[in-house]
């Protein structure tokens, strides 16, 4: 799907936290990437990765610049340190991926693109649905307008948090951004105004949205988010003029359904059969892991020199977006984006 390319990749691990842990592995795994070191603030977390994996550890990412030869690196801390980490890796002369959101602020995100601009170097963000197998299969779907012209998606995703201790985890930055760079993808246009809402439920931070994102083209996208659903749920609803879908981002999965032929009905029991077999099918998707086919994207675009499809800039784009969904529900009113 991607890749190709087997020129190896020296790679080391900022942050071996949840997601970290995971890069890790999948790095260890890829064979065009030589995984040469972690580091972490927690010195006993990044003794444990590094055992595992034998290689080298570091408790700062200043350590391993300074002692470790790697040609890209992985950054996987807390949302607040991304600037200050990645700019020092950027200046280094190394290609980058960081974690989603690219930063805090715009201008934090607008100086880390110039600097590796400058340097000559990848910066790409770690949206990881947009290689997800199900999403990939489904932007193939609309794109041979399968279900005819778009109205709407609506995406729900949930899960319980339970806060580390570590870092500060927002609903919109951290977890709706997901969905913004799906729809974003999907739908193929600008977003033009925003208008949502937030709640504090049972987590001293944000832990509830709902947002309606107003698309260029007409279409509309549906966020609700939440930290406190106890059932882990990633899921999106596709209408369509022609059709509608399903997708289980979890399950990778697509269920289809075809509008009806005939609304003429004999009978209620007639009609609930009719309405009840409108599924046309679910399109064979090989099912592989979002992370790998994600950091494979990364050493191809290394090997290749070629800009990422979650590039930099992408991710500023996402996080203009997050940032004007929490602005909205501050304000209480829609925010236009379009200017």
């Amino acid at each position: 799907m991607y890749g190709g390319d087997y020129t190896v990749v020296k790679v080391a691990v900022v942050g071996v936290g949840n997601m970290g842990k995971n890069h890790t592995r999948v790095y260890s795994e890829i064979k065009n990437a030589e995984l040469v070191a972690v580091a972490d603030i927690d010195p006993k977390a990044a003794k444990e990765i590094a055992e595992r994996f034998n290689i080298n550890w570091y408790s700062s990412h200043l350590e391993l610049l300074k002692n470790e030869v790697s040609d890209a690196v992985s950054v996987a801390t807390p949302t607040a340190t991304h600037y200050n980490v990645c700019t020092d890796i950027l200046g280094s002369g190394k290609h980058v991926l960081v974690e989603k959101p690219i930063a805090v602020t715009q201008e934090q995100a607008k100086k880390m693109i110039s600097i590796a601009n400058n340097n000559e170097v990848i910066l790409m963000v770690g949206h990881i649905e947009r290689f997800n197998p199900a999403v990939l299969k489904l932007k193939e779907m609309i794109d041979a307008n399968t279900l005819g012209d778009l109205v709407s998606l609506s995406a729900k995703r949930a899960g319980l948090y339970c806060p580390s201790g570590r870092a500060i985890f927002d609903v919109v930055l951290d977890f709706a951004i997901h969905d913004i760079d799906v729809m974003r993808y999907l739908i193929g246009h600008k977003v033009k105004s925003v208008y949502s809402k937030t709640l504090s439920k049972l987590l001293n931070l944000t832990d509830y949205v709902s947002a309606i994102l107003e698309f260029e083209n007409g279409v509309y996208g549906i966020i609700e988010s939440n930290l406190f659903t106890p059932k882990k749920i990633r899921a999106m609803h596709i209408t369509g003029t022609k059709g509608y879908a399903e997708m289980d981002f979890i399950n990778q999965d697509l269920e289809l359904y075809g509008n009806l032929t005939s609304m003429e009905f004999r009978n209620y029991e007639d009609q609930i059969l009719q309405y009840s077999n409108t599924v046309i099918g679910r399109p064979y998707i090989p099912k592989n892991e979002p992370l790998k086919i994600e950091l494979e994207h990364f050493l191809d675009c290394i090997a290749k020199k070629k800009t990422p499809i979650t590039s930099g800039e992408e991710g500023k784009k996402n996080l203009q977006i997050a940032q004007m969904i929490l602005m909205s529900a501050k304000e209480n009113k829609p925010v236009n984006l379009l200017k």
